[in-house]
């Protein structure tokens, strides 16, 4: 009897040995299981996913800061050109009002001129009356006053003619200079507008809060 209980000691210490390599068997088996090796190989993916897009986001800031700088630089150019496009306007406004003053200078001295050739005319007229009649040098010395008098205005007609047409030439020019400029205003400031609102606006906000550091 103590024989048989010994030997069935010895059978149920066999059964627990047995039972504790099973348990380490499935122990093995559940350490490198499929499943878990997919989940490392899936999380490597997504480390390496992370990593493009922390670097496409330093990109994006980078990016976003050279713009800003560039809205910066164009908002400044924007500033002088609408300044240098008011004096220019300016500028255009009194040249303007300088040629018409011109325009009505030369008006006046081609009537002036008109009435002094008359004059002239009728003094040659009294001259050669007086020369005629009487042979008096005072005749002829107030004739030749009256050449050298008439000659006078007549030069002078002649530049101030020539001066309002330079001048009514180089307004023309500096009126096109001035739609130019008006023009590059306008789409300087539009261009100012599209970069400002694309650029420094909500997409670089949102870029900066999407790339902060992981």
């Amino acid at each position: 009897s103590i024989a048989g209980s010994r030997k069935s000691i010895a059978g149920s210490r066999k059964s627990i040995a047995g039972s504790r390599k099973s348990i380490g068997g499935s122990r093995k088996s559940i350490g490198g299981s499929p499943l878990r090796d997919l989940a490392q190989k899936y999380c490597g993916i997504l480390q390496k996913h992370c990593g493009i897009l922390q670097k496409y986001c330093r990109i994006l800031q980078k990016y976003c800061g050279i713009s800003q700088k560039y809205c910066r630089i164009s908002q400044k150019y924007c500033g002088i050109l609408q300044k240098h496009c008011g004096i220019s306007q300016n500028y255009c406004g009194i040249l303007q009002k300088h040629c018409g003053i011109l325009q009505k200078y030369c008006r006046i001295s081609q009537k002036y001129c008109r009435i002094l050739q008359k004059y002239y005319g009728i003094s040659q007229k009294y001259c050669g009356i007086s020369q005629k009649y009487c042979g008096i040098s005072i005749s002829q010395k107030y004739c030749g006053i009256s050449q050298k008098y008439c000659e006078i205005p007549q030069k002078y007609c002649r530049i101030s003619q020539k001066y309002c047409g330079i001048s009514q030439k180089y307004c023309k020019i500096l009126q096109k200079y001035c739609e130019i400029l008006q023009n590059y205003c306008r789409i300087s400031q539009k261009y100012y507008v599209y970069m400002d609102f694309i650029l420094t606006g909500s997409a670089c906000t949102e870029t900066r809060h999407a790339c902060s550091p992981m």
